[in-house]
């Protein structure tokens, strides 16, 4: 079974100007934090550290879907995140 989520996150960049990189996190989800060497990179970085929460923390995912009533988790509570 595949789970597919629309969800809206606002990113926050923050620039280090010792390193010129940069550390984002979601506003709405501030635990998942990402760096990179861009704001693009660390918004990558971010959204698959972002994915591994959400594979890893099932009632986060509870949560996230629980506005979204066309979806449905099967009987034990199982989901994979595509």
């Amino acid at each position: 079974m595949q789970l597919k989520i629309n969800i809206s996150l606002e990113p926050v960049f923050l620039h280090d100007k010792k390193t010129n990189g940069y550390t984002s996190y979601f506003r709405q989800y501030p635990n998942a934090v990402g760096d990179g060497d861009t704001k693009e990179n660390s918004l990558d970085n971010l959204a698959n550290v972002f994915l591994i929460m959400l594979a890893n923390e099932p009632e986060l995912v509870k949560e996230i879907i629980k506005d979204q009533p066309e979806i449905k988790l099967d009987k034990n509570q199982n989901f994979e995140i595509a």
